[in-house]
């Protein structure tokens, strides 16, 4: 490509480096009637949304947010440390993953330094972590480093569902989710662990994900529930926990969950129950979000995917899905095959065989989705990062610095027929159905659900998708996606063999 050629380019598609987008009634309730109001449940509108949200969701839809999608690293990271510098009463973070790493401990010292800040100034921010239990084995780190220092910067550190004393978890729930929350105003909301993987901007192995900001009333519902799983893990740690049966346990957090009170009268969120904690929103939006939220503790099958699929179900045009694992449970298939049949355009974005997460056996796991999806009708496609694109792979590399594009893909976005957007922690899959914690947002919203459309149509080369180098150069990247044809079906049974119709028949159920 010459130069005249990418300033042609670059005309028609703006970008920057390799991004392309930019219930109870205690007493104390009644001192805070915001708090009353969510843990009341008060869901029932005569909104279609808003009835589906609180029956299949458990959640209700707010207006007057504020919200931005961040589908580019590095202008993620930097929100996120705006966001920690903002902090001045409280920040509450989760993360399935802290790795210690070049961006990992840039999180981290931002937290610190802030904590630093404050407390120069006479106050004190309250910093509450949640790490999933497995998070120092997935982080290749030693088992106790990311706590020990998070808890010497003044961070309380608690684990989901750990286990203890030699024994192992008494439930098979996992966290997932990914969470930043400052003051209880502001929240980021996504798939990025904290890691390089998530955020480089180029020149190393780098994954494209999706996180969302939302600044406004919403954000008390997701804090909420955050506090929630707080004080459940702190439940936990308990001998209760092992001096009664888990069904027992398990029904006492089901409890709270619902009331915001133990069965013995015990509420550990008085401790929260202040303006302080939930402030008003004070920058009024024209945005309608609803926090979805999952818990396996606390229901048996997660919201998110419950709302998904009553949306399909109710879908008239159109339909996307990205996510790198679509290992979808059988009621999304079904949902999916049925919109399929009535004529709705049902599109589903993973990885190619080049480009899977974390490599070939979990390649090999996404091969019965891809034939159940495909046989269904639907347009699947496996993100290749132009691999048969040779001169676009060497005009990126002659950029200054060197590019190249996303490494796989890790994103977990949904949009229904150009009017709601879902960015989500869930792949939608399986195991976020039944066993994972997952936070995302919904917004019932025309331009970030074309946003989410849009990315999907880049991505697959619908639309060009222009990388644009820092010295001014740009380069469009051909066939950025594999799209899974008749042939590409033909090839996945042969490489499945005599275990492609066991595969096909109980492998989404995995």
């Amino acid at each position: 490509m010459n130069r005249q050629d990418a300033k042609t380019a670059k005309g028609t598609q703006r970008s920057s480096g390799i991004s392309f987008l930019r219930v109870s009634k205690n007493r104390w309730l009644t001192a805070l009637p915001a708090i009353a109001v969510i843990l009341a449940a008060t869901l029932g509108s005569a909104s279609d949304l808003e009835d589906l949200l609180a029956r299949e969701g458990k959640t209700r839809l707010l207006p007057g947010n504020h919200v931005e999608l961040l589908l580019d690293g590095p202008e993620s990271f930097e929100r996120r440390l705006e966001l920690i510098r903002s902090a001045e009463h409280h920040l509450l973070i989760s993360s399935f993953i802290w790795r210690r790493d070049e961006y990992g401990l840039r999180f981290l010292d931002a937290v610190a330094e802030q904590i630093r800040a404050v407390a120069d100034e006479g106050g004190h921010l309250e910093v509450l972590v949640i790490l999933d239990d497995t998070t120092p084995q997935a982080s290749n780190d030693f088992w106790s480093s990311i706590r020990k220092r998070l808890r010497s910067i003044g961070a309380e550190v608690r684990y989901f569902n750990p286990p203890r004393w030699g024994l192992v978890p008494v439930y098979g729930a996992r966290l997932h989710d990914k969470v930043v929350i400052a003051d209880g105003r502001a929240a980021i909301v996504g798939g990025r662990n904290y890691s390089d993987h998530y955020f480089v901007d180029s020149g190393h192995t780098v994954w494209l994900d999706g996180d969302i900001l939302i600044d406004g009333p919403a954000v008390e519902d997701l804090q909420m529930h955050w506090l929630k799983s707080w004080a459940v893990l702190g439940h936990l740690r308990s001998l209760k926990r092992f001096l009664a049966p888990p069904e027992k346990v398990l029904a006492r957090i089901r409890t709270f969950w619902r009331t915001g009170v133990f069965p013995d009268g015990t509420s550990p969120l008085e401790t929260y129950a202040d303006r302080a904690w939930f402030p008003k929103p004070d920058r009024p939006g024209n945005i309608e979000a609803a926090i979805l939220y999952d818990n396996p503790l606390v229901w048996d099958r997660a919201p998110t995917v419950e709302v998904v699929i009553a949306l399909v179900e109710e879908a008239r045009t159109e339909v996307d899905f990205v996510t790198p694992f679509p290992n979808f449970p059988p009621r999304l298939i079904a949902a999916v095959r049925a919109a399929v049949k009535r004529g709705v355009r049902v599109r589903v974005l993973t990885n190619s065989e080049s480009r899977a997460v974390r490599g070939g056996i979990h390649w090999r796991a996404l091969l019965p989705a891809i034939l159940t999806l495909g046989d269904a009708g639907v347009e699947v496609w496996g993100w290749s990062a132009g691999d048969g694109d040779p001169e676009a792979a060497e005009g990126l590399r002659l950029c200054d610095p060197p590019q190249q594009p996303f490494t796989g893909l890790h994103a977990k976005l949904f949009q229904v027929d150009r009017t709601i957007g879902i960015v989500t922690a869930s792949n939608f899959n399986v195991r976020s159905t039944w066993y994972n914690t997952e936070a995302g947002v919904l917004v019932a919203d025309p331009s970030a659900a074309n946003e989410i459309r849009s990315t999907v149509d880049r991505l697959t080369g619908i639309i060009p998708l222009v990388f644009e180098c820092h010295d001014g150069l740009a380069f469009t990247l051909g066939q950025p996606s594999l799209f899974f044809d008749t042939d590409q079906m033909e090839k996945i049974r042969q490489e499945l063999g005599d275990s492609a119709a066991t595969l096909e028949r109980y492998g989404p159920a995995f």
